[in-house]
């Protein structure tokens, strides 16, 4: 049985999605700010970069956005190519991360409930879960009336959710999408720049869209205004049951929290004692598979072979519901056999296809790392629930005592060039007043610099930090 969890705080909004007993979707979106993925906005190009082949627009937000140019090809609202001063029409691709604003397109595309429509040309797919030829027709053909022509010309991609669909109820839902985005471009002609034309549905509209499919049998939620929308949004789908529980732990009560948990790991147990290891940078996101305790029974090839077609399965549920997006590099377990290294592509491009977020499986590199690019949707589970250590910056390390010590002797010496006081207070970090004692340098310190030196300590969390100041004489 399939169901979907909708836990409200004041805090956040968690969408979980199960399959049995297994996690299989994990969606979580802060009340405190809206993620600016897939708006659409007028915006100012405010730099042109002929080297990156790129512009920097001011859509309002306090960032500018990257948009790439790709060889002249965008084009601003009066179909000129892009300057300084230029007003365009751009949709949001990827969040602001880091140092990086946000990345923009001059294609937007709108999301419906059965299909994407494409604001540029006249293409029409299909969704490669759809696999029945004569279905796979029909839909292309209910599409047809709805493409327009010149400037009015787009094109749908029919989602996953249209198998079957009535075409009375595809076909509306098209149209909605024609008419929302021919609103947009009337508001683009008027709208003073920057400013936000379009934003995403809301999460509970997105949840009802992208999660409810014909196996799902049960939505519960802890939000009343959430669970009366959904009655109505999910009232052609008979199969589907949904309640409301006034509960501050519906997540812990379905066993969603203890699922969470692991996965804020860094290491991930696959089988049999194998393991991988998920170490997110800022350029990307690299995996390591390791066969750890894990025996086989069989020659070194086959261990490895076994060990990462495991590996492959548990990459991709980790990446989907660790939301990691962007470039990802997974390092299997060398395998000499080529058929071998083909199986697990193949196993990995197979398990990519039942994630709703656009995923690739590039290539073996010849150095036998896989590659692999995943849309970025938002901020990862990681970045939602941790915040970069304000002590080590996010590398995982911090100065020794000895090297801190280091720096306060050095500055020590900077200041007995100049006149060094009397007595000098040194306040330091706990750790490192303890480092201090145990290795007797203050005593080194007053052989050194024939002053006297009174360590005392401060509450700060930071190691890092000490003061050195003129200590007051004794009476």
């Amino acid at each position: 049985m399939s169901r979907l969890l909708m836990n409200t705080t004041p805090r956040e909004t968690i969408i979980a999605v199960t399959q049995g007993n297994d996690l299989t979707d994990l969606v979580i979106q802060p009340t405190d700010g809206e993620a600016l993925l897939h708006r659409i906005y007028k915006g100012v190009v405010k730099n042109v970069v002929a080297a990156l082949d790129a512009a920097f627009v001011d859509i309002g937000t306090g960032e500018n956005g990257y948009l790439p140019l790709l060889g002249g090809k965008s084009r601003d609202l009066e179909g000129h190519k892009i300057s300084v001063g230029a007003r365009v029409l751009v949709q949001v691709t990827k969040e602001a991360r880091g140092t990086k604003g946000p990345m923009l397109t001059t294609k937007p595309s709108l999301a419906g409930r059965y299909a994407v429509l494409l604001t540029k040309g006249r293409y029409v797919g299909v969704s490669k879960q759809i696999q029945e030829a004569d279905e796979r027709e029909r839909l292309r053909g209910l599409v047809g009336a709805q493409l327009g022509s010149g400037d009015e010309a787009c094109g749908f991609i029919l989602r996953t959710a249209a198998q079957g669909v009535d075409a009375a109820e595809l076909t509306h839902d098209l149209a909605f999408l024609r008419r929302t985005w021919e609103s947009i471009r009337r508001r683009a002609k008027i709208a003073s720049a920057p400013a936000c034309l379009y934003r995403e549905a809301d999460i509970v509209l997105r949840a009802a869209r992208d999660y409810v499919t014909p196996s799902t049998e049960q939505i519960i939620t802890n939000d009343r205004a959430a669970y009366e929308r959904l009655v109505d949004l999910v009232s052609e789908q008979p199969q589907v049951e949904v309640s409301y529980v006034a509960a501050n732990d519906l997540l812990a009560q379905h066993g969603i929290q203890d699922a969470i948990a692991p996965l804020l790991e860094r290491r991930v147990e696959v089988a049999d004692g194998a393991y991988i290891v998920i170490d997110p940078t800022e350029a990307l996101t690299a995996i390591d598979v390791n066969s750890g305790t894990f025996r086989s029974g069989h020659g070194r090839d086959d261990l490895a072979l076994r060990v990462n077609l495991a590996a492959a399965q548990e990459i991709v549920r980790q990446i989907r519901l660790r939301n990691i997006g962007g470039i990802i590099i997974v390092d299997f377990i060398d395998m000499h056999r080529k058929e071998d290294r083909e199986l697990v592509l193949t196993e990995l491009r197979a398990a990519v296809k039942e994630d709703r977020v656009r995923t690739t499986v590039v290539e073996m590199t010849a150095l036998g790392l896989v590659e692999m690019t995943r849309h970025k949707t938002g901020p990862t589970l990681q970045e939602s629930r941790y915040t970069r250590c304000p002590e080590c910056a996010g590398t995982g390390y911090v100065m020794t005592a000895a090297a801190i010590v280091e720096q306060i002797t050095e500055e020590l010496r900077q200041k007995a060039e100049r006149g060094l006081a009397d007595r000098v207070l040194v306040q330091v970090h706990p750790a490192v007043a303890e480092y201090l004692r145990e290795e007797n340098l203050a005593a080194q310190w007053q052989a050194r610099f024939h002053k006297e030196f009174i360590i005392a300590t401060h509450q700060r969390p930071s190691r890092t930090q000490y003061q050195l100041a003129a200590a007051p004489q004794e009476d």
